[in-house]
């Protein structure tokens, strides 16, 4: 097992007590907080299991234990003695960080997160420079007070929009769904900022929010992509941790009746889940989120929604990138229809200021330069006063690439079904690469 200095204190500790040991006792003998502890030994809990029998047990007001044969207890310290720690990747660290000062209601100060982290006061300092960037760009002011410490400034809806994306970037698509697919008496996957996770929402919150949406009647949501499906399914179990702390959102403007309708039964449905009043704040947040996501497929009224703006905004896309690369896209019925389901939800983004992330981006950017480049000029003379991300950028490449690599590939018909978690465009260039 790879073991950081805390983990290894921690677990020598309970392996050589023998009896029960409260995170309290232990907190105090390794010199970091009992939340810290939690953390570090959730993280290891399941390589415990599998390499040695060992299960790390916890009974309310009694304390934890390491329960398993002797012979398990006495590999695991054999272990111990003769390994050296393993040294927490820098990119971790700074996760943690972030999730520390966005879980804080007031400032902390940096002899705390340097304990809590293991790490000198200037390695703490330098993760804070680097993350100031990245609190911006959710709405969040970093700022370091005397005698207060570390203090994030910004509104509810700022916060809880980096606690989503923090949790999405960090596990995935892929460590999203492992939580969700684990049985009640498994343990899935575990990295210290998943341990975080466990301990921030529970083990039962992410499956509880997910239960929501899949009991849903049928038409209740339009058809998300898979990536911003498992984004509502954080996005309501994030809700439900903050409503549970008391904090609630200010109701901003409302987004499009049909958003707003499906947000409505979504509301409803959390509330009865989690036990939690999502009221007026909750719907209209809920709506913005459904609003802007991406959708699955672009089956039914293709020009539902869309508007002759939309329409309009769509043409002109096409013949500027036609015009900028030479390549006869205004042909390409395909191209068309992608662009007109994606359109409207990213649109949505874009004038809200909404999140988006594409963990395909330095892949397509390198992979379609001349695209890039030319969505690029396009969307800018398109958008004038709007700056459009790179992510933003790289899903609607996505489908110009698709377009010429259908022409490139030739027109031999296949009869095949292409499920991809990214949406429209990833699947129709995952089905022109398959032709």
């Amino acid at each position: 097992m790879e073991l950081t200095s805390r983990q290894r204190a921690a677990l020598t500790l309970l392996l050589r007590g023998g009896g029960e040991t409260t995170l309290a006792q232990l907190a105090m003998r390794i010199g970091v907080s009992s939340r810290t502890v939690h953390r570090e030994l959730s993280a290891i809990a399941p390589a415990l299991k599998a390499a040695y029998g060992l299960i790390l047990e916890g009974r309310s007001g009694r304390g934890l234990r390491i329960e398993g044969e002797s012979a398990g207890v006495e590999a695991c310290l054999r272990e111990l003695e003769t390994t050296v720690p393993r040294t927490q990747p820098a990119a971790e660290r700074r996760a943690l960080l972030a999730a520390s000062l966005l879980d804080s209601s007031e400032g902390v100060k940096l002899f705390a997160l340097s304990s809590d982290l293991a790490s000198p006061t200037a390695v703490v300092r330098d993760d804070l420079e680097r993350l100031r960037p990245w609190f911006l760009s959710h709405g969040l002011r970093l700022v370091l007070k005397r005698g207060l410490g570390v203090i994030l400034e910004g509104s509810e809806e700022a916060v809880r929009r980096a606690y989503c994306a923090l949790i999405v970037e960090q596990l995935g698509d892929e460590g999203l769904l492992s939580r969700l697919r684990v049985g009640d008496g498994e343990e899935a996957p575990a990295t210290a900022f998943s341990a975080w996770v466990l301990t921030r929402f529970g083990a039962s919150s992410l499956k509880t929010a997910e239960a929501v949406l899949g009991g849903l009647p049928k038409a209740s949501l339009p058809p998300l992509a898979l990536s911003d499906y498992l984004g509502l399914v954080v996005h309501l179990a994030v809700a439900a941790a903050r409503l549970s702390q008391g904090r609630r959102l200010a109701v901003p403007a409302s987004p499009d009746s049909q958003a707003l309708a499906s947000a409505v039964r979504v509301a409803e449905a959390a509330s009865r889940a989690f036990g939690l009043d999502f009221g007026a704040g909750e719907v209209e947040a809920l709506g913005f989120f459904i609003r802007g996501a991406r959708l699955e497929s672009a089956d039914g009224d293709i020009l539902e929604g869309v508007g002759i703006d939309g329409l309009e905004a769509v043409k002109a896309l096409i013949g500027e990138c036609a015009r900028t690369t030479g390549r006869p896209f205004e042909g390409d019925r395909l191209l068309r229809d992608g662009l007109l389901a994606h359109w409207p939800p990213a649109l949505f983004r874009l004038r809200h200021g909404l999140p988006i992330r594409n963990p395909l981006l330095e892949r397509i950017r390198s992979g379609y330069p001349e695209l890039f480049a030319a969505v690029s000029e396009s969307l800018a003379a398109l958008l004038p006063g709007i700056e459009v991300p790179a992510d933003e950028i790289a899903y609607l490449v996505l489908h110009f690439g698709s377009s010429v690599e259908r022409r490139e590939k030739g027109r031999n018909r296949f009869r095949a079904l292409v499920v991809c978690s990214a949406g429209i465009g990833s699947a129709h260039m995952l089905a022109s690469r398959l032709r």
